[in-house]
């Protein structure tokens, strides 16, 4: 499945709506990790998919949303040595000229060959590679993420490719309540990334089971893990009850955040959440480091629409807003795509047309529109 499933978090804040799955399962067995609310197809299949499209694409000299290496789980896990699926996704997004996303927090890639792909990939422009690294503290890390590469590993990670001028990202994923004892630890975390040559960073809060708020509050020795200070956050189709930190503790959380990330010149953005005023990047995934590349409008742009008109726009008067510009991508200039990429994106615009029409909804998705 190479285009994530409409909903109202996706469809209206995510540019990245294409991703290839090569695992359907994660070796590092992180605590906090998501994936495993979902059920989702990939492997070969995906693979074969990918390769399809971008031989279309490619041969009809169309510009693509750059596509994510992978969203539910790491691409460089351990089964990749022997299995090598995400070397095969490399190998086509070179051969094609199709601009990648990759998140990892594995080292595999320093080896060879996935090293020299990730360099050549890097020199054409197609690649931005986001690392997650959520704390430095190599004995939270080891509880949370158990079977992952150390920070110390990453940050050697980080500090290769970015010597290799590959545009490196990090992710502050998930940002959970209490990471951090205070402000002298976060200005520590942004100087260390900056000394390794990070050039932006991505922060998304925990979402976790509600009866994990108790485990988190004592690991971290933190308050910040009663009930009243979280909100539902609704799964498709699930059966568990999840919930994320309030709006508005994490919009004070990540003033401080952004205050460090521009003092030592790096980038700042949220994902999926829409605290647009405090983004520092033109967007959030850092695909305005790629060179040819197109993006779907978003609740960004109605945002920056609703700042000029002091009014929220309906679906139609974005999409005739930003499809007269030659790098965005809707649904009534879709004709020469394949299939699968213009059923996604109308599908996407539909579910975000919802939102722009529903503001209670609208409300909960984006911060920016709380009091619309």
């Amino acid at each position: 499945m190479l285009v994530i499933n409409p909903s109202p978090y996706v469809s209206s804040l995510c540019y990245s709506i294409f991703r290839i799955e090569p695992y359907t399962s994660c070796s590092f067995n992180c605590r906090y990790c998501y994936g495993r609310w979902y059920s989702w197809k990939g492997g070969l299949k995906d693979i074969y998919t990918f390769e399809k499209i971008s031989k279309r694409i490619h041969k009809d000299r169309l510009k693509t949303i750059p596509f994510r290496l992978s969203t539910l789980s790491d691409p460089f896990q351990y089964s990749e040595v022997d299995k090598r699926f995400s070397l095969r996704v490399l190998r086509i997004a070179l051969k094609y000229s199709i601009p990648l996303i990759i998140n990892t927090k594995s080292t595999l890639l320093m080896n060879e060959p996935w090293r020299n792909i990730i360099v050549r990939l890097g020199d054409k422009g197609l690649l931005v590679l986001q690392v997650t690294l959520i704390t430095l503290d190599e004995k939270v890390s080891r509880e949370l993420e158990p079977y992952a590469p150390s920070p110390e590993e990453r940050l050697k990670l980080i500090e290769y490719f970015s010597s290799e001028r590959i545009p490196v990202v990090v992710r502050l994923q998930p940002y959970i309540p209490g990471i951090f004892r205070d402000e002298g630890e976060i200005e520590e975390y942004f100087k260390m990334l900056k000394s390794t040559g990070v050039i932006h960073v991505i922060v998304e809060s925990l979402r976790c089971i509600k009866s994990d708020l108790e485990y988190y509050g004592k690991l971290l020795n933190t308050d910040a893990y009663q009930e009243d200070a979280w909100d539902i956050y609704p799964i498709r189709g699930g059966s568990i009850e999840v919930v994320k930190p309030r709006f508005n503790w994490l919009y004070r959380e990540y003033i401080a955040l952004r205050k460090y990330a521009e003092k030592y010149g790096i980038s700042f953005a949220t994902c999926k959440e829409g605290f647009f005023s405090l983004h520092t990047a033109p967007d959030c995934c850092g695909m305005f480091f790629l060179e040819d590349y197109v993006l779907r409008p978003t609740l960004y742009e109605a945002w920056l629409m609703y700042r000029r008109d002091r009014r929220v726009p309906s679906i139609d008067e974005l999409l005739s807003e930003y499809c007269t510009q030659g790098n965005y991508i809707c649904s009534i200039r879709l004709v020469d795509y394949p299939r699968v990429i213009r059923k996604g994106i109308r599908n996407h615009e539909k579910m975000l047309g919802k939102v722009l029409c529903n503001r209670e909804l609208l409300g909960k998705v984006a911060f920016e529109f709380t009091y619309v």
